[in-house]
C-alpha cells in the first residue's frame, strides 16, 4: 500500500486520500486506518517514520477533507463525460456528488479569480480536471493571507525537491 500512496502523492502533489474515493477505494480506507492506528499510538514507529517521509497528512481538518472529496467527484466527472468543465446548474439527482462538485467548481472559479486559492489546488484543478481558469488581469496580491502565503511557499518548496527526485522524468518540464 505504501508504493500506490507514493505513486498517489506523485499524481496528487500530497498524501491527502478521501476514504471513498472512486479509483482507489482500498487506499482511500487504508490511508482512514493508518490514521486511525496513529491516533491511538498503535501504528509501529518504522512505519510513522516511512509515512513521515511522504509528508504524510496525519490531521487534515474537515474543510480541506471536502475539498479533495469534491476535486475527486469531479474527476470522476471527467472520466464518465469527458470534460472536467461541469455547468454550474447541473442537476442530477441520481449523482449527488457531482451537483455538489459543480457547485464547487463554480466557487473554485470565484476564488482563483479573487487570487484566494492555493496554487496546489490551482494546479490539480487544471491537470486532474483540465479546468480552464481565467482571471482578469491584476497585480499579484500584496496583502494576501498568510496561510495562503505560506501555503504556496511550501508548495512551490516542494515543487523544487520533485524536480530533483525520482519524479523528474514526470515533471521534467515543470
Amino acid at each position: 500500500m505504501l508504493e500506490k500512496l507514493r505513486a498517489w502523492k506523485e499524481r496528487n502533489y500530497d498524501c491527502i486520500v478521501p476514504r471513498k474515493v472512486h479509483d482507489a477505494g482500498d487506499l482511500g480506507e487504508w490511508v482512514h486506518h493508518v490514521r486511525l492506528l496513529h491516533r491511538r499510538g498503535q501504528l509501529p514507529a518504522a512505519a510513522q517514520h516511512q509515512l513521515e517521509a511522504l509528508s504524510f497528512s496525519w490531521v487534515v481538518d474537515g474543510v480541506t477533507a471536502k475539498w479533495y472529496h469534491n476535486l475527486h467527484a469531479a474527476r470522476r466527472y471527467r472520466e464518465v463525460h469527458g470534460s472536467g468543465d461541469i455547468p454550474p446548474d447541473f442537476a442530477d439527482p441520481s449523482h449527488p456528488d457531482w451537483v455538489e462538485a459543480a457547485r464547487w467548481l463554480a466557487r473554485q472559479r470565484d476564488l482563483y479569480g479573487r487570487q484566494k486559492l492555493l496554487l496546489v489546488r490551482v494546479r490539480l484543478l487544471k491537470e486532474l480536471l483540465g479546468v480552464k481558469l481565467h482571471r482578469e488581469y491584476s497585480r499579484p496580491r500584496r496583502n494576501m493571507h498568510a496561510v495562503l502565503r505560506e501555503g504556496n511557499a511550501r508548495f512551490r518548496g516542494g515543487q523544487r525537491t520533485i524536480q530533483g527526485g525520482a519524479a523528474a522524468k514526470i515533471y521534467g518540464a515543470l
